[in-house]
């Protein structure tokens, strides 16, 4: 019953948010498609009402999940700090949600790349010129790709995101198995195999019916830690992608560059990483980087005193959707605005 009426609440309050979006009063909307490695993305370019010549444009790069264009109603409380202060935002569709084709499962860090690479062309062409990026989470190993590309973001921010694809996973593991009632020491050694078996397969390059059978044959992990197998697509999709590190990219990044994190993040090491980027930048003399880690906050820079899970669920959706900016962290969303508009107008 009360997942039911989750999505119930879930559903009223999209239809809620989408209305008041489609209708606000102080932006405009215009939907904009373009074409990367062989998929049609439907875009939402969202201007401040009045001009053609926004202040400057930010890209909206989405973390992992099949995510449509405005995250669920996530971005509208940022959309509309920006967008008042005269910053357009883009965004769109993940490859096979919503009106975009495709299947981001069957996605590189790669191929994400070369989507923020046509999206900067199709902004260029509909006379933009001041173009930053705003990455989130997974975004994290997609952004720093850009170095390699013949593109110049003007400004970076990266969002709550990780340096190392294993290390981040081997950490979502202990995270996880924490909650176990098992001493520290045994709670080490559980988390090494489970995440050694893993590894193993992936440097194998094993099958998905090889990684079922390693599943069901690896009872000692599984009785410890009961969880269901992968689903196909996202065991092929981290295939794909678990060699992913952005440490070798992070030198040639000059763009003025924003890293937030949240202190209470159950999904990256913040201070790890943290340190790893003030490290990357002093040795390549980037002269422009900023390192901020809110209080209260979780991955998605939410109060972690509404919420704090690994995968935030349907309820979570919907109390974004009905609480709107007042779901941020202290001072979140007025940081990421004021920075911007300082390197906009230098």
């Amino acid at each position: 019953m009360r997942s039911q009426l989750q999505n119930l609440l879930l559903i009223l309050c999209l239809i809620l948010v989408a209305a008041c979006t489609h209708s606000n009063p102080s932006v405009t909307t215009q939907n904009i498609s373009f074409v990367a490695a062989g998929n049609t993305l439907s875009g939402t370019l969202i201007m401040p009402k009045n001009t053609n010549t926004p202040l400057s444009t930010l890209i909206f790069v989405h973390g992992d999940g099949s995510i449509n264009y405005e995250a669920y109603g996530y971005y509208i409380p940022i959309w509309q700090k920006l967008t008042s202060k005269g910053i357009a935002v883009f965004s769109w569709d993940k490859p096979g949600v919503g009106r975009s084709s495709g299947n981001w499962h069957m996605q590189t860090m790669e191929n994400r790349a070369q989507e923020i690479v046509e999206a900067f062309k199709v902004l260029k062409l509909n006379g933009h010129n001041n173009i930053g990026v705003i990455g989130f989470s997974q975004a994290g190993w997609v952004l720093p790709l850009l170095s390699d590309k013949n593109i110049n973001p003007d400004y970076m921010i990266f969002i709550s995101t990780a340096i190392n694809w294993l290390e981040q996973s081997k950490y979502l593991t202990q995270k996880r198995l924490k909650k176990l009632p098992i001493p520290k020491k045994e709670l080490i050694k559980l988390v090494n195999k489970e995440e050694s078996a893993f590894n193993a397969l992936l440097q194998k390059n094993a099958s998905y019916e090889e990684y079922l059978s390693k599943e069901k044959s690896n009872k000692s992990i599984k009785s410890s830690s009961p969880q269901k197998p992968l689903p196909k697509d996202r065991y092929l999709f981290i295939k794909r992608n678990w060699k992913s590190d952005s440490l070798p990219y992070l030198k040639d990044i000059k763009a003025p560059t924003l890293l937030l994190f949240g202190e209470e993040d159950l999904n990256i090491a913040v201070k790890e990483n943290a340190e790893i980027y003030r490290k990357e930048f002093s040795k390549s003399s980037h002269t422009d980087f900023t390192i901020k880690i809110f209080p209260n906050a979780t991955h998605a820079l939410t109060k972690a005193s509404y919420f704090n899970q690994q995968s935030p669920g349907l309820f979570s959706i919907t109390l974004i959707n009905l609480l709107g900016d007042d779901v941020f962290a202290e001072n979140v969303l007025d940081y990421i605005t004021s920075w911007t508009i300082k390197r906009v107008n230098r």
